[in-house]
């Protein structure tokens, strides 16, 4: 097995001989200190994996629900529980069946990327974030993924017409008679 000396530089100034204690070595050959890449002095780079998304739900049915709430982890209680209102009584999913994802703390790229999803409900989203998406209360389906953006939960809860339109536009995305 080959050791990996690699990280001797971090660790140690001067320079670094192998000393290969196998009897056949003659003692009076020098040798050859460790390469590596790195010169003294340099600081090893640190590449971070990203984080797993934290998201609200189990996501059993694969409806991602985005938010844009930077003064909560996913929403307040208030909006939470309007949209679970939303959830339970308009389409007749459960939390488990939902992952509700914060956007003010995690990237939209990620997001879509890491959490699988045949629909998407977007709440004070920006649509330009979303391809094919150029307006609220539409629906829009795109490679297979249905779209529908609104304003923030909490305009859309306390404005009738906003509330009318959300509702008919819903009522299509999950063929809701």
């Amino acid at each position: 097995m080959e050791e990996n000396y690699t990280f001797y530089p971090y660790i140690f100034n001067d320079e670094l001989y192998i000393i290969d204690e196998a009897p056949d070595t003659a003692p009076s050959a020098r040798p050859e200190p460790v390469e590596t890449d790195q010169k003294p002095g340099d600081h090893p780079t640190i590449v971070e994996e990203p984080k797993a998304i934290s998201y609200f739900g189990q996501n059993a049915k694969g409806l991602l629900i985005l938010v844009n709430d930077p003064a909560n982890t996913h929403l307040s209680q208030p909006e939470l529980d309007f949209l679970m209102k939303i959830v339970e009584a308009g389409i007749g999913y459960s939390k488990h069946d939902i992952a509700l994802v914060n956007l003010a703390h995690w990237p939209i790229s990620q997001t879509l990327a890491d959490i699988g999803h045949s629909h998407l409900l977007g709440f004070g989203i920006d649509h330009s974030l979303l391809p094919g998406v150029d307006k609220y209360y539409e629906v829009i389906e795109n490679h297979g993924t249905k779209y529908l953006l609104a304003d923030q939960l909490s305009e859309v809860e306390k404005d009738i017409a906003r509330k009318k339109l959300f509702w008919v536009a819903l009522k299509s995305m999950f063929q809701i008679s």
